[in-house]
């Protein structure tokens, strides 16, 4: 986004400073401004659930969706996830859609094990991916034994 003179980006700037980049806001003339603005400062940007946010390098989709948590509140359930694991996505609870465009084809994918690029949309909370989510816990579930009194676990 050029500025062509007239001080857009000046005042985009202002804008979004009064506002702080990363609150979420419904308003997507906002979300516009704020997407061309990150790219603009040749900042690379994801968005999570149609909100424009700067990525880190070496984010993963988990790791990019829990920074924003407490500003978004775009929580993406795990099971298997544990810091001293490597992730690899056995478990398929983290799922979520992502697309390389807001109205592009969306693919389901292991957030854990997903690196973030610039462009990416990521859909946390779609029909599709709450389905699956529901449907892998209960195949966990109707494999366990149900008879806790003799679990190695206890």
């Amino acid at each position: 986004m050029a500025d062509g003179g007239d001080g857009t980006i000046a005042i985009i700037k202002h804008y979004l400073k009064a506002s702080e980049i990363s609150v979420m806001v419904k308003d997507p003339l906002f979300n516009l401004i704020q997407a061309n603005y990150l790219y603009a400062i040749d900042k690379k940007i994801a968005f999570l659930n149609g909100i424009a946010h700067e990525i880190t390098s070496g984010e993963t989709v988990l790791d990019f969706s829990r920074r924003l948590e407490q500003i978004d509140q775009h929580k993406i359930p795990t099971l298997c996830d544990d810091t001293r694991l490597d992730a690899y996505g056995s478990c398929r609870v983290c799922s979520v859609d992502i697309a390389l465009s807001a109205d592009g084809p969306r693919k389901v994918m292991a957030s854990c094990h997903t690196p973030i690029s610039d462009g990416m949309h990521i859909f946390t909370n779609s029909t599709r991916v709450e389905k699956l989510r529901k449907n892998i816990v209960e195949l966990v579930l109707s494999d366990h034994p149900d008879n806790c009194e003799e679990c190695p676990s206890n």
